[in-house]
């Protein structure tokens, strides 16, 4: 992708110079222009001044957006290149920071995520960086700090459907179901059509025994069957463990089989990803 650049255009002293050009031609008995042709041509310039200046935002938003949408699209190593593309041309601020952590996080990089996480979490972007602080300890089996961090992402942004959702699974594997009931289904309520969402709460109804509600619910919001047999193997493989488990090979396992719970590394496949997947 070729780099965005910035409009070239006069300096603020050179319309300034053009527009004393222009009233000073009002005093030319051969140019005789009005008083409100005059007006006119300054007020034009200063248009195109407004103008001007409006594409190097746009570019720079249109940059940001893109790297989100990468990175909904889990093209993470893809980002983190725009990451530093963006940060060379605009330079850097709290919000690319939490996308460099989140794909850092992403692409395998935890201390590098985790160091930078950390340095958000006085700052507006504390709540998600509290999030990646979670979705890297659950990574690692570690999910009373999980717990613990994902707690305290709800607390700063109680409507956030993602971190309720991640909040309610790592809550069933710590065996803890009556925890997990109220995030899960204000998540739900509030993303009802993200398919993180709906898996996090199927596999709920699978642990709380209730089958006929887990196939109702994974049948209406159409999860595909082999997204369905593996939130079932997770349910199985939870139960038979005393729900919670340490070993990371399974949780990838499951995750690679179109799971969706805490997202780390993982997507949803083509066939199955509507509506929104962040």
């Amino acid at each position: 992708m070729q780099s965005i650049s910035r409009p070239r255009y006069l300096p603020w002293s050179v319309a300034l110079a053009i527009l004393g050009a222009l009233s000073a031609c009002s005093t030319n008995p051969a140019v005789q222009p009005t008083a409100v042709y005059t007006e006119q041509q300054k007020n034009m310039l200063e248009q195109q001044w407004t103008k001007a200046e409006q594409p190097a935002i746009n570019n720079r938003q249109v940059h940001l957006d893109m790297i989100k949408t990468m990175q909904s699209r889990s093209m993470y190593f893809a980002s983190l290149a725009h990451i530093d593309a963006y940060e060379k041309e605009h330079g850097s601020n709290a919000e690319l920071s939490k996308l460099r952590a989140d794909a850092l996080r992403a692409t395998g990089q935890e201390q590098a995520a985790r160091d930078l996480y950390q340095r958000l979490l006085s700052g507006n972007e504390a709540a998600a960086a509290r999030h990646g602080l979670g979705l890297i300890a659950a990574q690692n089996g570690n999910y009373a700090e999980a717990v613990q961090q994902l707690r305290e992402s709800v607390r700063i942004d109680p409507l956030n459907a993602y971190a309720l959702g991640d909040l309610g699974y790592a809550l069933m594997e710590q065996g803890d179901l009556d925890a997990a009931r109220v995030p899960l289904i204000q998540a739900i309520e509030l993303a009802p059509e993200n398919r993180k969402v709906i898996s996090n709460l199927a596999l709920y109804l699978l642990l709380n025994g209730d089958q006929e509600k887990a196939a109702a619910l994974m049948k209406k919001t159409n999860v595909s069957p082999e997204v369905q047999h593996g939130i079932r193997q997770r349910a199985q493989a939870m139960r038979s463990s005393g729900l919670a488990t340490n070993d990371k090979a399974d949780r990838e396992l499951f995750m690679s089989n179109g799971g969706m719970q805490l997202r780390l590394q993982t997507t949803l496949s083509t066939t199955t990803q509507t509506g929104k997947t962040q």
